[in-house]
Parts: structure tokens; sequence; C-alpha cells
């Protein structure tokens, strides 16, 4: 027995020494030999729970050592030795000789690889064990994985491959444009014109875009630039020929100038035509002195003005249509044709643009659409010239698909201007030289990259300045702030708009209130005056000569100016459009008046929207009228003499309308005089005398139905208040009370209307007193009128005081709301000088065009037997 003790003790110890360190006791095992496969791969076995490196050596008697396990699992992804715990439960384990088998996933069967998406938390660590992997197998598998930035930098998401094959599509950015981060049609496209694509997938021509750097993988997508990396070159072919364009503005303001002094150009571009409703084709009044001109003439359509107006900018869209283009396009053709011109220029700011303020977003398919309309122009006037304008930043130029231009383009000109202006203001930009020729260089190669014809590009010229009051004038170099939004920049006499110059009015600033300087670097001279707080850049005469020799040495067709009516050295004084700057002019002889069955109404707007084309075609149609006949003259005094306001307004309105009839008798009978004294010149028939005998009654022959709208509501019309730097009606709007709007008086102008419920007060101070005497010289008149004294006779300003007759205080906002009026109105301008209303008068004509002209309307110009029924019906005089 004791014997038989002694045994089992032997045997529990043994066991409890084997059972330390393997799972089955040695006793218990089933050793094998394990043999390399037929295909060259190791024998595999898979870690079960318990056992390890010591319970392989006693398994398989091939083992022999750890050495051996070391050797044979070189190749082994999941293989960290026999320490630490390894190998680990469900490891395989080669225990002979032999590769080690490949169990990482297969390549899908369209070749791909198998994908894996980053979850939060993932390594390459975990990813490897997991698909008996090595993260040294999981770099090379993605090494041409778009956006891999390797196992220390995995991104959220992003698809990778865990083995081999193609790499899979990189998630869609539904915003990139290029790329294999753009979705739809767009992936993997290059970007329009040949610009950059980032990595990110977005179009670029600066360094973001266009930089390649290095990456610790140097995968695609993870070295900046992906595709058409780098800025371009400068042209290496050159033109035949160098052509010199310069755009002429068809204008009355004072910025006219007569298209017969222009000289040294090859091209003209009558700037520019305006494209009407529906879709035919309206010019100004120097049309027909444009045609005399000995260059070649070029028909200019678009411009900013019109492009981005709201009342115009959908007239582009519209003609590029589908159910327009093919009508328009023969518009265009048969215009060309009809008045035997050169070509046609299209200035369309911008197709497809995203972003223009006051305007919807453009349709991205417009670019094409454009293109397709300038090719149908193009077939139908074969060797005439087809140019179109091109914006200098890559955001617009991108919409034009410019290799499809060039297959039909004659020319193309580079607007590389207002790089920089007042729409800088409250970004970092700051003030800078609009025509920086750094930035020209850039934009030249931009289009170059593009691959067309370069010897049909023309290079742009401006020949005025942008100017900005300055936020601190001590503060004077490229980048500093400057006010707004609107520009505070004092205007010239020449261009009357803040924020642009003339060259020629900036020298004309007297010298000792001015610093000038050149800048090397941007080939632009600056200059600060008014106390240093005004700022102005340009490129002055000698550097534009320059910069077009640049032009010819870099291979370019030609060069362009905008514009010529710049190089003008004062302003026009003598224009019509004169009458309708919609400023107060006070002028012994200058004033205008409406006449109409309701008192006087007498507001005052800006110019902005009057279409100057529109406005000359219906004066021209007056002028058909000989009214220079003696009876019409006769008439037309006639009618000044005795239009007044009859007494049963005295009794609906009482005292007051009795003040006011006297001062509208008393403007016409200062009408009438004029006219007889002016027409003492006539019978010699001297240009002068003929000019001033038009000026006085083309437009007394002038009667539109006078509507203007409250804003975008096209159902309710009031009368105008006018809009000169601010917009008082919207501000009247704003105000209840009779305090706040007297305080904004400076602002507003005369206005008269009375209804049951309202009337105007204004300030007696307006016109002298009722028993003022004529002059001796026109106390000989055959008639007996108050006149008002010269310098009263103008459009006024006043406080405005509304008043009810039984509360004595009318609601302003409603009383705006709540008029609508279809008011006729009879335009009187004298001298060329008609501030307010007859500028109010044309917006109508502009917008209104097609119906005012339409022969079926009532409204129709039937001239002074209209007028008479209209205006002079209450006291029934009839032609």
């Amino acid at each position: 027995m004791k014997h038989l003790i002694t045994f089992f003790l032997f045997i529990k110890l043994v066991t409890c020494v084997y059972w330390k360190n393997y799972t089955t006791p040695t006793l218990f095992l089933t050793k094998t030999t394990a043999k390399q496969n037929a295909d060259g791969t190791c024998y595999v076995h898979t870690m079960a729970s318990g056992e390890s490196c010591a319970f392989l050596i006693e398994k398989f008697t091939n083992v022999e050592t750890e050495i051996n396990l070391n050797k044979w699992n070189e190749d082994n992804p999941t293989w960290y030795g026999c320490s630490n715990g390894h190998p680990y439960v469900g490891d395989k384990v080669c225990v002979s000789e032999g590769n080690f088998p490949d169990y990482s996933p297969k390549p899908n069967s369209n070749g791909t690889c198998y994908t894996y998406y980053i979850k939060s938390g993932d390594t390459c660590y975990d990813l490897a064990s997991k698909y008996y992997l090595s993260t040294e197998q999981l770099e090379s598998f993605n090494e041409k994985t778009y956006g891999w930035f390797g196992c220390n930098n995995l991104q959220l998401g992003q698809a990778m491959c865990l083995g081999k094959g193609t790499p899979p599509k990189p998630i869609p950015n539904p915003k990139a444009e290029c790329g294999p981060l753009a979705s739809g049609d767009l992936y993997n496209s290059e970007c329009p014109n040949k610009a950059c694509c980032s990595q990110y997938g977005f179009c670029g021509t600066t360094s973001e875009f266009c930089d390649k750097k290095s990456s610790n993988t140097n995968s695609p997508g993870t070295t900046g630039c992906y595709s058409n990396c780098g800025y371009g070159n400068l042209p290496t072919k050159s033109a035949s020929s160098f052509k010199k364009v310069a755009y002429w503005i068809d204008t009355d303001s004072s910025m006219y100038m007569d298209p017969l002094t222009i000289n040294g150009y090859d091209i003209v571009h009558y700037s520019f035509a305006i494209i009407n409703s529906d879709l035919s084709i309206s010019v100004g009044s120097g049309f027909d002195d444009f045609l005399k001109i000995t260059s070649k003439k070029i028909i200019a359509f678009g411009g900013w003005d019109f492009s981005t107006n709201p009342n115009t900018y959908n007239i582009l869209r519209e003609v590029v249509s589908d159910s327009k283009i093919n009508t328009f396009a023969n518009n265009v053709i048969n215009f060309i044709n009809e008045y035997n011109l050169d070509g046609v220029n299209f200035d369309w700011e911008y197709p497809g643009a995203p972003d223009i303020p006051g305007i919807p977003a453009g349709d991205k398919k417009d670019g094409k659409r454009y293109s397709d309309l300038i090719g149908l122009i193009k077939q139908g006037i074969g060797s005439k010239l087809v140019s179109v304008a091109l914006p200098a930043a890559y955001w617009y130029l991108k919409a034009f698909p410019l290799t499809d231009m060039d297959k039909h383009m004659d020319y193309f000109i580079i607007m590389n201007y207002d790089y920089y202006g007042q729409w800088d203001y409250n970004t970092d930009t700051g003030i800078g030289c609009h025509v920086d020729k750094r930035n020209t260089t850039d934009i030249i190669k931009m289009i170059t990259k593009s691959g067309i014809d370069t010897t049909k590009v023309y290079g742009g010229v401006a020949n005025y300045a942008r100017t900005y009051k300055l936020k601190d004038n001590n503060c004077n170099k490229y980048g500093c702030d400057f006010t707004g939004p609107e520009s505070n920049a004092i205007t010239g006499d020449i261009t009357r708009t803040p924020g642009i110059m003339t060259e020629n009015e900036l020298l004309a600033i007297d010298k000792s209130t001015r610093t000038r300087w050149s800048d090397t670097d941007s080939h632009c001279d600056i200059m600060t005056y008014e106390d240093n707080t005004n700022w102005a850049a340009w490129m002055k005469s000698s550097e534009r000569t320059n910069l077009i020799n640049w032009y010819k040495d870099i291979g370019l067709g030609g060069s362009a100016l905008w514009a010529v009516n710049y190089d003008i050295t004062k302003a026009n004084e003598d224009s019509d459009n004169d009458s309708i700057t919609c400023e107060i002019s006070v002028n012994d002889d200058d004033f205008d008046v409406v006449c109409n069955l309701y008192p006087v109404n007498m507001p005052i707007g800006s110019n902005k929207g009057i279409s100057y084309s529109k406005y000359t075609k219906i004066i021209n149609t007056i002028l058909k009228v000989d009214i220079f006949s003696v009876e019409y003259l006769d008439y037309i005094k006639f009618i000044l003499k005795n239009c007044i306001i009859i007494e049963q307004y005295s009794a609906l309105y009482g005292s007051e309308v009795v003040k006011y009839a006297k001062r509208v008798n008393s403007i016409f009978s200062k009408i009438y005089h004029n006219i007889d004294i002016n027409l003492s010149g006539y019978e010699d028939h001297k240009k002068d005398s003929i000019d001033k005998i038009i000026d006085y009654y083309y437009i007394i022959t002038y009667t539109i139905p006078y509507e203007t709208y409250l804003f975008s509501d096209r159902e309710k019309t009031i009368e105008h208040w006018g809009d000169t730097n601010n917009n008082e009606r919207k501000f009247i709007k704003s105000v209840t009370d009779i305090s706040s709007a007297s305080s904004y008086n400076t602002r507003l102008y005369k206005i008269c209307y009375m209804t049951d419920d309202s009337a105007s007060v204004f300030n007696d101070d307006i016109y002298t007193d009722p028993d003022y005497l004529p002059s001796t010289d026109q106390e000989s008149s055959d008639y007996d009128f108050e006149f008002c004294d010269d310098s009263m006779c103008q459009t006024a300003e006043t406080d405005i005081i509304f008043k009810n007759k039984d509360s004595l205080l009318l609601d302003i906002k409603k009383y705006l709301e709540e008029l609508d009026l279809k008011m006729p109105v009879f335009i009187v301008n004298l001298h060329g000088k008609s501030p307010g209303v007859e500028c109010n008068a044309l917006k109508y004509v502009s917008e209104n065009y097609d119906t005012i002209s339409n022969k079926n309307n009532f409204f129709i110009f039937n001239l002074l037997e209209q007028i008479l029924i209209i205006m002079l019906k209450e006291i029934q005089l009839h032609f």
C-alpha cells in the first residue's frame, strides 16, 4: 500500500508540472510530424485555449525548438514570438517549413480590393490582426488609395483596402467639382478650362489648388494638387498681326464723346446695344454718328449693368434658351447686315454666375448655350467678326467652355481690370490697384493653359482709376482699410461716380493738395488727395503703352481699351443727358413743370434704369411732327397761357389749392415768356437757335402714363418720391410721426397730391410773394399773370407734412400703401436742365417701352391731340 500511495503521489506531481505548461499533459499527447504542403505553404496549427509554444514543441516532433517556430513564421503577420502570452488563442502558426498561407480578404470580382470603411477607434494593428495582415501589408495595399495618409493618420469614414486589388472610390463630396471626390458625371473629371483640381476636389488657379506637396505616403489625394497642376506659361505662339480695339460708350451724359474723334484703333465696339424683351434690338442717339467712323464697327451687347440689373438680367439668360436662341441669333445677324456692321461682341457678365447680388443664381449650362449662340451667329455672318469678353477671375471663367468657343471665335477680350474695388469692403483685401500687372500676368497664363489659340486673345487695357476713401489716412499702402459699404470717395466732373475717376480728373486736382507716386511691382500710379483721405490707383498713359507693347511681345493678337470715353479732358456740358442727370441745378432759365388734372408732382430720381435708346426712339417719333409750323407753336403758347386748375378744386380743397394754382400759372407764364424770347433767332435757321427750339418743344409734346412702382409690388402704384443716395420711399414707409419725417427733410423733394383725406403743406418761402411784379421786359407781354422769382422756380427741398382734415395727421405709411394712381404726366423741359420729373418719366419709358409704343394702347403718342384729351379735358380744349 505504501508503494502504491507513493506511485500515485508521483503521478500527481508529474501531472501538475506538465499541467502548469500544457493544456494536454505530454503523457497523453498524440505526437505527430508536421510537413510542408504541396503548394509550398507551411502546415498551419490554430492555437486553442491553454496551448503555448511548449505545447507545439511537444506536439509536433519536427518543431523541436522556439528557434524553428520563429524562423518558420517570419512572414506570418500575426506572429509575435513566444513571449508575453503569445501566440494567442485563434492565432495561426506555421509548425513546418513553407510559406505562410495568404488569409487576407480576396479582391472582388471586378478587381477592386476588399474595402473597409474606417470606424471610430480603429487602428491598423487591430485590423491587421483581425484579417491576418500586417500593418506593413495594409500600408502596401493602400499606396494608391485616394486620401491615404497612413496607419498613423486614419481618416474616419475613409474607404481602405484590406487586401490586394484596385483601390476603392473615395466617399464622394456632393460639393466637389473634379477628381475622385466628385460625384455623378463629374467623377474623376478635370476642371473646366484645364484649371487645377485640388486634392479636395475643387477647381482654381491659386496655390491652394495648383501647388504640389509631399506627404508621408504620397498617395493620390495627399499631395496637394491632383490634376492639371501648375500655373501655366505665357504664350509661345505669336500672332501674325496686332489689332487695337476700343469700346465706345453711347451716352448722353457728361461722358459723351463724339465717335468721329476716335482715332488709332482698328476696331471700335458700340457699347452697348439694348436687347428688348421681345428680342428686338435698340440703340442710342449716337448710333448714327457711330456708323460714320472708318474703323471696323462692332455692335456690342451686355455689359455689367445690363447683365446684373434686376430688370434686365434675365434677357441674356432667355436669348440662349432653346425656345429663343434661333430667333435672337437671326435678329443679330439681320441687324449686322442691315447696318453693314463688321461683327458683334458679347459681354455677358456672367453666364452661370451663382453669386451676383440681387439676382438669382445662373444655370450652370448657360455657358454651353452661350457658346452655341455665338456659333449660330458666326455661321450666319461668315467672315464678319465674332468676339466675346472674358472675365479675369476663374470663379466666373469656369462657366465659359473656352475650347468649344474657340472653334467659332475671331477674338477673345480679357477684362483684366477691376481686380480690386469697393466690393472688397469688409474683407481682408483692402485697397489695391485694379489693373495690377502681376494679376494680369497670372490671368494670361491661366487663359494660355486652357489650350485656346492665344493669337485670338486681346489683352484688356483700362484708362480709369478705382478710388477709395481711406479709413485711416495714415495707412495708404496696398491692403489698408477703406470706408463703405458704398464708396465715399469724391466724384469727378467727368465720371460723376464715386469710386471711379479718369486720369484727367485726377491730374486736374491741385498739385499742392495731392501726393502721387509709382509702384514698380504693380506698374500702377497711386495718388492721395483731399487731405490724404482719398486714395486712387491706375495705370498711367505711358504704362498703358508699355502694357500694349508687352501684349505684342508675348504674342497676343491685340489689345482692347475700356473705354475710349474716359480719355475726354472735360465733361460734356452740352449733352442732352444733362436734362436727365437728376440733380437739382439752380439756373435762371432752368426748371421743369408737370401739368395734369391734379396739382403738381415734382419728385427727383436717379438716372439708373433709364434706357437712352428707348427714350430717343420715342422722341424721334415725336419729332416727325412739324413742330416748327406757326400754327403749332402758337397753339403750344396758347396751351401754356391757359393751363389753369379750374375753380372747382378750390371748393373741394379750400384756399391751399388756390395758392397752388397761382404758382402753377406763374410757372407756365414764365415758360410762355421764354418761348417768345428764344424764338427770335429761328428765322435765320442757325444751329444754336434750332437746337434751342427743339430743346423747348420736343419734351413739351412728350406725354406718358407715368406710373412708379413701390419696390416689387407691381399691383400698386404710388407717387414717386425719388431715389438719390438713399431710398426715400423705404425711409418714409418706416416713419409714422411728423418729427421723424421733418428730420429727413434734406433728403425729400417737394410733392403735392391732394385727395379728400390729405393735403400737402409747403414751406411758403419756396415761392416769392404772389404780388411779385415781372421785370420791365416782361411787362410788355400781352398777358397778365404773376411771375415767380427765377431762382425759386425750381424743384425745391422742403419739409413734408401730411395733414388729415379730421385728425390733422395722416399715417404716412398708410398713405403710401393705399395710394393708387395712374397719372398722365406732362413733361416740360427748359434749356436741357430738367432734374427730377423727366428722369423718372424716362425710367418708366425704359421699363414699359413695349406697352407704351403699342399702337393699340390708349397712351400711344398721338401727340397733341392725346395731350389735350388726357391733360386738359376739364377745360374742354381740343385740337
